[in-house]
């Protein structure tokens, strides 16, 4: 890589915990920015094997919201980072990060203050170290942002690894990006990192919100990571705006996971002025959603609930509705609906354990007659994660030498999950033999087939 010298001195180094003293966002003025409207998507082949290397929703920064933000900066003085308890996944760090109801906001911070040559701006984000050393055609950083001025803003993308012959970490790529104050989803192509890869994102001009950031490879499927005994939680956002389940875009989850109808007429999100974006499924229509590709690798203990409202106020039962479980009836309870416009709880239905899982939710005409509408929100489904390691459930599966051994597998492919639910690999049938010298130590969930294997690395 040829490095630019001039653009290296106007960008600070930034501070992870592992580069030492905190430091100023990067000073590159806005006008040397070439500012887009549309993203660089490049495509991606479904035949490449699959590796998300990080994914975070930042469910966890539960302070504050969206209208409001907590007004306490979550970096440390000292070093930048962020405390493991807010994240996901540990490493996070970065100046100006506040929390904002499930959001991540970067605020205004008074560089000058520190050291008067540094202009005051914007705060950055930067993700933990991942390993991007599986992939020779690069990775690709998927988010969603919006400004906070009704102006916008240009956010700029920086991807960056270890380069030996520096000893230290050098930018190896820069991508800006237009944004406006309204949330859209961005994506960004970098080029080929290796082990000791990093993320950092900032603005030039005003204060921001992001959420959603997911890297994953060329062809990579990412899958939202479940936090906690949560596996999967949706709200459906905040727009609505009466538009179908499949124009929407304002999900809390993205992909792999898909909201889709089968019948000819379809339910939509929108909102009201007392209640926030929820899904409708209109009176006197056959209508039904459908969410697909939940990951669910390794729970036990499955249990699914939601909330329900009718738009009359003649009584009514929370069981009108049906729903199946991976194409499978299952027994709705008996709830009644005495009062308009105000949501009951389902309470917990138990579901079979399953790696991936889809919900269809149903009304048929007759359930949903004249003057009703039903209105259903909160979608959620909790377990029991896996802990410690198992005794081998599969027989032939082990470590041995560096290497996981899987014995007489002529037909499944391999799939490999960490502790969170996100598949880190894929394997076809017939292997034998998998290296791991590029796995981090830990516990890994090795699917295959039908069957799933808590393993040691």
């Amino acid at each position: 890589m040829k490095k630019n010298y001039i653009v290296t001195f106007l960008l600070c180094i930034i501070s992870v915990s592992v580069f030492g003293a905190k430091q100023p966002s990067r000073t590159i003025q806005k006008e040397k920015f070439h500012a887009v409207n549309v993203q660089r998507v490049k495509a991606l082949s479904s035949s490449a094997t699959p590796v998300v290397l990080l994914a975070e929703n930042f469910s966890k920064f539960t302070a504050g919201s969206e209208v409001t933000p907590d007004a306490t900066d979550i970096t440390s003085v000292e070093d930048g980072s962020i405390a493991g308890t807010f994240t996901a996944q540990e490493g996070w760090s970065g100046w100006g990060v506040y929390q904002a109801g499930g959001l991540a906001y970067m605020g205004w911070v008074k560089y000058s203050e520190v050291d008067p040559q540094w202009e005051d701006g914007p705060g950055y984000i930067v993700t933990p170290l991942f390993d991007a050393s599986t992939t020779s055609t690069g990775y690709t950083i998927k988010f969603r942002a919006r400004s906070k001025s009704a102006t916008g803003d240009v956010l700029a993308v920086y991807w960056n690894w270890y380069d030996e012959t520096l000893e230290d970490f050098d930018y190896d790529g820069i991508e800006d990006l237009a944004i406006t104050n309204q949330w859209a989803e961005y994506t960004v192509q970098a080029t080929v990192g290796n082990a000791e890869a990093y993320v950092d994102i900032y603005g030039t001009a005003s204060e921001f919100f992001i959420d959603d950031i997911e890297i994953y490879t060329e062809g990579g499927v990412v899958v939202t990571p479940p936090t906690g005994n949560v596996v999967f939680l949706e709200t459906f956002g905040d727009v609505g705006g009466k538009k179908s389940v499949v124009e929407y875009t304002d999900y809390d989850n993205g992909s792999p996971v898909v909201f889709s109808k089968t019948t000819s007429d379809y339910p939509d999100v929108r909102t009201t002025s007392t209640m926030d974006a929820h899904v409708w499924f209109p009176a006197n229509k056959e209508t039904d959603l459908v969410i697909s590709n939940i990951s669910a690798a390794g729970y036990s203990d499955l249990k699914l609930s939601f909330d329900v409202a009718t738009a009359a106020s003649i009584a009514s039962n929370l069981n009108k509705i049906n729903i199946q479980v991976n194409d499978v009836s299952i027994t709705v309870p008996s709830v009644a609906i005495t009062t308009q416009n105000k949501y009951v709880s389902s309470g917990d239905i138990s579901l079979n354990q399953a790696s991936t899982i889809k919900l269809r939710f149903h009304y048929t005409v007759a359930n949903n007659p004249t003057n009703f509408g039903y209105r259903i929100d909160n979608v959620k489904i909790t377990g029991t994660p896996p802990t410690g390691v198992d005794n081998p459930r599969a027989a032939g599966v082990y470590v041995a030498n560096g290497q996981l051994i899987i014995e007489d597998n002529a037909s499944a492919e391999i799939e490999i999950y960490n502790i969170s639910g996100v598949m880190v690999r894929k394997y076809p049938a017939h292997t034998a033999k998998i290296a791991l010298d590029s796995f981090q130590n830990g516990v890994y969930l090795v699917k295959i087939g039908s069957k799933i294997q808590k393993i040691l690395f």
